[in-house]
């Protein structure tokens, strides 16, 4: 285990750095306040470890339902890619991700977990709301301006990702919540 000191604050700017000097194949993460149980870690991890699912997400809107629950994880090589994309430094780092993991055409699995309210949260509920508006508003005009050379993806675009300008249909999976394309 590696401990990381920042000299700036901000949940996004922690995850950046330590999923950038991290060499592990697979990086998840939990709130320090134990909020989420530990059981929780296997069901979200696998699918990641057997390479089916690019990134996970507990859930208590785009297509995933929970951006802010401190429970995720990410394959190295995923996050390699999206890191650079994601401007936020504090906590609408995670709805920015996963909203541009969706776009470039990457599953999001979600699992569901077991939370416990900690009453003594030092977050500032008014202030993140406020944070998180601006942080929509700023994605929202990112994702309408910056296009690829297909055009309409804010971010680069793997292949057979989901585009909806070129006239496909998406379709989402009941079971694992993933984006899926659909030809016709």
């Amino acid at each position: 285990m590696t401990v990381l000191r920042l000299a700036e604050k901000g949940r996004g700017r922690a995850l950046r750095a330590a999923w950038s000097s991290s060499d592990a194949p697979v990086l998840p993460y939990m709130d320090v306040d134990l909020s989420t149980d530990l059981a929780g870690l296997l069901p979200l991890v696998a699918p990641l470890i057997s390479a089916t699912t690019p990134c996970c997400g507990g859930t208590l809107r785009a297509r995933f339902s929970d951006a802010q629950c401190g429970f995720k994880a990410i394959r190295a090589d995923v996050a390699a890619e999206l890191l650079p994309l994601v401007e936020d430094t504090d906590w609408f780092f995670d709805t920015e991700l996963l909203v541009l993991a969706e776009r470039t055409g990457l599953r999001i699995h979600e699992v569901p977990v077991d939370w416990i309210d900690h009453p003594d949260s030092r977050v500032d509920i008014a202030a993140t709301a406020l944070a998180d508006l601006h942080g929509v508003a700023r994605l929202g005009r990112t994702l309408a301006t910056r296009t690829t050379a297909a055009g309409g993806v804010a971010c680069p675009v793997r292949p057979g990702a989901t585009d909806t300008t070129d006239g496909r249909r998406v379709k989402r999976s009941p079971t694992s919540r993933a984006v899926q394309p659909t030809l016709g």
